[in-house]
């Protein structure tokens, strides 16, 4: 089986090629403009439908991203992919793309492929959290998850592009069964983790914030994430401040050199990051038919250990 990796020498991509490379039978390509790459491919290039066909893929990986910055053709690898009759996956965490992808479900269902989007942290980590924490509740109230990654975590330029790009820029959370709009990086809130102690956390869009109303029947779901340095995490919100006021249109440009920075901080915190995943609703008291009566129950669920973040 052929599995063409594109972004496969980005902090995330890399990671996914190493694993890959471990499983027999995968002949695993990377593609990307680098003239160090197995294949030299441009997702903006005009001939990229045939470039891919040309690899004769049964998987395509879009690890590039960001996924938010693509364009007036952002699913021009999945249609590509859908194309050649390979699998599309990617490592999304936009919403609007990941939701997305369902126009393509035609396409894909015909070609007798399927185009996934959002194999990544969220939502698919965090939705098969949900999954587990939501057995035996009937009726859902809240789903409120966050991430919180060590400072010592690899740093994607593609990733600080992503938050960058959402820092005070308007967003809608499911409150109470309706839309809620906040902002980006906005919504403070100290959180604990065992083992990682307290550490701030603030709004940021993600795919659960739009689909897990829907797919759970949720009234309510929240999604945060948070640096472990104080200075850096409100010292992003205060940057973010601008693009709230309307007096900068983002912070995406600034990508670069605040990766230079934050690398200056990388010799303090640590490189343990982990994720919570809470879960509250109503469920029967009792399965075996003994009681009708409703109880709340509030769930919990963690990855534990803290993991290292990815």
């Amino acid at each position: 089986m052929r599995v063409l990796v594109i972004g496969g020498t980005g902090v995330f991509g890399s990671r996914l090629v190493a694993g890959l490379r471990q499983s027999a039978g995968l002949d695993v390509l990377v593609a990307g403009r680098g003239a160090g790459n197995d294949v030299v491919l441009d997702r903006n290039a005009p001939d990229l439908a045939r470039r891919i066909a040309a690899e004769k893929p049964d998987i395509v990986i879009d690890a590039a991203g960001p996924f938010q910055d693509y364009g007036a053709a952002p699913y021009a690898v999945a249609e590509a992919a859908i194309a050649a009759r390979a699998h599309y996956l990617d490592l999304s965490d936009d919403a609007d793309f990941t939701v997305g992808i369902a126009a393509l479900d035609p396409a894909a269902r015909a070609a007798g492929v399927a185009a996934i989007s959002g194999v990544s942290t969220v939502p698919a980590i965090s939705s098969a959290a949900v999954v587990v924490l939501s057995e035996g509740l009937d009726d859902i109230h809240l789903i409120d998850s966050f991430i919180v990654p060590g400072n010592r975590a690899p740093r994607g330029l593609s990733v600080m592009r992503a938050i960058l790009a959402q820092a005070g820029q308007p967003m809608t959370e499911w409150r109470a069964g309706r839309p809620r709009r906040t902002r980006g990086w906005g919504d403070l809130r100290r959180v604990h983790l065992p083992g990682l102690g307290r550490r701030w956390v603030s709004a940021i869009g993600a795919p659960d914030l739009a689909l897990f109303p829907a797919a759970y029947r949720a009234r309510s779901v929240r999604f945060g994430a948070g640096l472990e340095l104080t200075l850096l995490h409100l010292g992003l919100w205060a940057m973010s401040l601008p693009v709230r006021w309307g007096l900068l249109r983002s912070l995406a440009y600034l990508a670069r050199p605040m990766r230079r920075l934050a690398a200056l901080f990388e010799p303090f915190g640590s490189d343990r990051g982990g994720m919570r995943v809470r879960v509250v609703g109503k469920g029967r008291m009792d399965r075996s038919g003994g009681t009708g009566r409703w109880w709340p129950r509030p769930a919990t669920g963690r990855i534990s250990p803290p993991c290292r973040a990815a």
